[in-house]
């Protein structure tokens, strides 16, 4: 019984540890245009990761140059994030915001870096014209 107590109590203090972890996150949430204009500099920075949390299907379509696809939804994300997200700054998007939100959420259980969360996700990347990589036959498509 005594075990089974020290166990409840090396949990919570384990849970007590993470949560302090996860307030030492600094998440700047901005939209893509702003992010664009002050932070351009970041997408070709070598101690800046890019990390695009949507379908692999969908990144294939279209994402952000430079960008690794780490698809939230999938069970092996949180080991994905650990292994990607090794640089001083991440920055995390989706199409909207829902997966960039949850990859934040994974992030602030081990991550001390600062996050940019593009809040308009890649729509509003390409509504305001920002450079994208396309796959060809989405570009042989639009061409149509």
């Amino acid at each position: 019984m005594m075990a089974m107590k020290s166990y409840i109590v090396l949990v919570y203090i384990l849970c007590l540890s993470a949560g302090i972890k996860s307030q030492n996150l600094k998440v700047t949430e901005i939209n893509s245009a702003d992010f664009y204009k002050n932070h351009a500099n970041l997408l070709t920075n070598e101690k800046v990761k890019i990390l695009d949390g949507r379908t692999d299907s969908m990144y294939q379509i279209q994402h952000i140059y430079g960008a690794i696809n780490i698809d939230v939804d999938l069970c092996n994300a949180s080991e994905r994030l650990k292994q990607e997200a090794t640089t001083p700054v991440v920055v995390v998007y989706c199409t909207t915001n829902r997966r960039s939100s949850d990859m934040v959420k994974i992030l602030s259980t081990f991550y001390q870096g600062k996050v940019y969360l593009i809040s308009d996700g890649l729509r509003g990347w390409s509504n305001n014209d920002l450079p994208l990589f396309q796959s060809s036959s989405t570009m042989s498509m639009q061409e149509e």
